[in-house]
């Protein structure tokens, strides 16, 4: 089994850069509809690669815009040598130069930052990425990254308009990410993509999806979206195997550390729907919670805190599983007849239910569901809504940096030669769920907020109604880009 430290935690520069550029980017285009499409409408029609079908001259309230932004697809988050089929993720872009005509590739303008770069290109602290994570029970080989089109392209959509009513949009980019996938009995790896009998991408188990997840968060914070400004060396990465950026912008002149320099203090928002829910959770714990080595993506145990990086600002779960155990165990009215199909696909991802100690490993005793004391299980432990021990901790930490207002200020500040204590860094759960979703009932949205309702202090809890059965939110694309676009907008 491939474990979180064998997937690159450390990394190099070089070897983020050659998978980087080893996809080059594409264009996606305004749908022909023009402007009453895409951004709200949910009438926006892509294909499977994210670019948007129809006429090339698109606009956007009137504005020709005939790109609306870049996307990347199929990055390689390991090594391309030791990466599987399934081990890469997304990159969507906006546009930023209104007059961009070239498809074959982005202005400068519009590039992502190298994140040891200057103020020059498109990030900056004023803007958000959304880090998306797809569902499918763990095993649905047939959803992937490229589920998250609809949602991206109305995104950029949005932030076209913005653009042309408004200014720079506060969307640096979108990620999809892709994850090796548990077996599934009704597509056998020798039959449906990613195809081979043997292929390690349909062969994962508990914790080879979160050590994935892990791993692309990982390599994005190093190489590209969540770095400090001022991290590495000088001249790292600049000779032989620089960034995009490196003869870009500013003359192209060569970027070094301002000793000044400050973190950039890089807010993203960390998304998923269905199972991709539950990994979105999963990948702010303590990762020795799934005997994992390596830091998560938050900003308490097992992290590296001097890394400069914020924990995600949000969580948005959509249509999202929280508590299998419950649900295994207890199935709602009008759910009874998905007891054996939950309890096969669980069995699929994280092995049968048997006891845990408070680690989540296997023993008999301590640790525990239900958020602390008591015999847990393997079901129980893995699930946000029952995990044992404060999770919300392991997020956000118990002090240290909070995030930064949009100028950057910080919010403690030395007093008479002594540090005020800091205010905790509050986060912001989001819970979407269908009323109309045939296969997870809002009682799993109810479970959840229960959990988090025990630490408001720390979190801020918002429950929104989405609509249509489970998987329409991202087939449509519209409230899910709705939700996010939003929530940008607010940080």
């Amino acid at each position: 089994m491939q474990t979180y430290g064998e997937n690159g935690v450390s990394g190099d520069a070089a070897a983020d850069w050659s998978a980087w550029a080893s996809v080059p980017w594409t264009a996606v285009f305004a749908p022909s509809t023009g402007a009453g499409a895409g951004a709200g409408s949910g009438n926006s029609k892509v294909n499977v690669n994210g670019n948007v079908s129809g006429n090339v001259n698109g606009k956007v309230d009137g504005a020709d815009v005939p790109i609306i932004g870049w996307l990347k697809s199929g990055v390689p988050y390991l090594p391309p040598e030791k990466a599987a089929s399934l081990q890469t993720l997304d990159v969507w872009i906006p546009n930023l130069q209104p007059t961009a005509t070239d498809p074959t590739a982005p202005d400068p303008s519009s590039l992502p930052l190298d994140p040891r770069g200057d103020s020059s290109g498109s990030s900056s602290s004023s803007s958000t990425w959304i880090i998306y994570i797809h569902g499918g029970a763990w095993r649905d080989p047939r959803i992937s990254s490229a589920s998250f089109a609809p949602a991206a392209t109305d995104l950029l959509l949005r932030a076209a308009r913005t653009r042309a009513s408004s200014g720079t949009p506060k969307l640096a980019g979108v990620v999809s990410l892709n994850y090796r996938l548990s077996p599934h009995p009704s597509y056998p790896p020798s039959s449906s993509p990613p195809s081979g009998p043997n292929n390690p991408s349909r062969q994962a188990r508990h914790p080879d999806h979160i050590a994935d997840v892990l791993a692309a968060l990982a390599f994005l914070r190093r190489r590209l979206l969540l770095l400090p400004d001022d991290h590495g060396d000088d001249d790292d990465d600049r000779d032989g195997h620089g960034g995009e950026n490196a003869s870009a912008g500013a003359s192209g002149r060569r970027r070094s550390r301002r000793s000044d320099a400050r973190p950039r203090r890089q807010r993203w928002i960390l998304a998923g729907h269905s199972c991709g829910a539950t990994l979105a959770f999963q990948s702010v714990m303590d990762p020795s919670r799934w005997g994992l080595p390596g830091a998560s993506a938050g900003a308490g145990a097992g992290t590296e805190k001097d890394d400069g990086i914020l924990p995600p600002a949000a969580i948005v779960g959509f249509n999202g599983l929280y508590d299998l155990a419950g649900f295994i165990a207890s199935p709602p009215a009008g759910y009874a007849h998905l007891r054996e199909a939950y309890r096969e696909f669980v069995t699929a991802a994280f092995g049968p239910d048997r006891p845990v100690d408070g680690g989540g490993k296997e023993g008999g005793g301590g640790g525990g569901g239900g958020g602390g004391g008591g015999k847990g299980t393997v079901w129980t432990a893995v699930c946000p809504a029952t995990a044992e021990g404060s999770w919300v901790a392991e997020w956000l930490g118990g002090g240290g940096d909070d995030q930064h207002d949009a100028d950057g200020e910080r919010k403690g500040r030395a007093n008479n030669g002594e540090e005020e204590e800091e205010e905790e860094r509050k986060g912001v759960v989001v819970l979407v769920q269908s009323r109309e979703d045939t296969l997870v009932p809002w009682q799993q949205l109810e479970a959840m907020r229960e959990r988090l309702e025990r630490e408001r202090r720390r979190v801020e809890v918002r429950v929104l109604e989405g609509g249509g059965d489970h998987d329409d939110v991202w087939r449509e694309g519209d409230r899910m880009a709705e939700v996010l676009w939003e929530l940008a907008e607010e940080l």
